[in-house]
């Protein structure tokens, strides 16, 4: 493990988390970037009444969105909630590059006929560039390019030393064998981004922040996912 990357990740989130003026911001700006999405919503924040210290909410009822029970009840249908919940996370991810970083059930609600996206402390950041590879690397495990997955994570990386690009090809080529057959709606994301990682550390690369709280994000999300179905 990266401690260094961990301890400046786990600081900056705290600010993050400890400064509620950043939260309106971070509400404000989802709601802005997700204006055009009817399905999905964030509250609203009233900046009047909220200080770094206190933020203020629009109240948000309806059912946590992993409370199949009520929700059937309600009328709604699960599989509709969980595609539309992962279309607007790639959304966040592949087009905005701003996406929660902590999406567990405790923080989506389902009110309205709307996802209600909740606790916006904790969010990611992707560059232009971070998000060009995200797209090459799962592309180039879809199509099995194990050169494309290579280059995809150099792109997003940081070396000081030169890199084993021969030995980093073959690790490469060990993880694509176990997708070989798999199609891309298949993948488990969480997982093949956990091993992305467990690549990276190997080979003394260090990826952004942004790229490493996304991985906890998508694993989040498809843990969640799994439970809906």
């Amino acid at each position: 493990i990266d401690f260094d990357m961990v301890l400046n990740e786990l600081w900056a989130v705290s600010q993050q988390e400890m400064n509620f003026l950043l939260e309106a911001q971070n509400a404000d700006e989802f709601r802005r970037l997700n204006a055009d999405v009817t399905y999905v919503t964030f509250p609203a924040v009233y900046k009047e009444y909220s200080t770094r210290e206190v933020l203020v909410m629009q109240a948000i009822e309806g059912h946590q969105i992993d409370n199949q029970a009520a929700l059937t009840a309600d009328g709604y249908d699960m599989a509709e909630i969980s595609r539309k919940l992962c279309i607007n996370y790639m959304k966040q991810v592949l087009d905005d590059g701003f996406f929660h970083a902590d999406p567990h059930p405790g923080n989506i609600r389902v009110f309205d006929g709307q996802i209600v996206w909740l606790d916006l402390g904790m969010v990611g950041r992707l560059s232009a560039k971070d998000q060009a590879a995200f797209q090459k690397a799962v592309a180039g495990v879809a199509s099995h390019d194990i050169g494309a997955v290579v280059e995809a994570i150099l792109a997003v990386s940081r070396h000081t030393a030169p890199v084993n690009r021969e030995a980093l090809y073959a690790d490469v080529d060990a993880m694509l064998a176990e997708y070989l057959e798999m199609d891309i709606g298949s993948l488990n994301l969480g997982e093949l981004m956990q091993k992305v990682l467990e690549l990276a550390q190997k080979h003394k690369l260090s990826l952004p922040p942004g790229v490493t709280m996304l991985g906890r994000g998508v694993g989040t999300l498809e843990g969640l996912v799994s439970s809906m179905s």
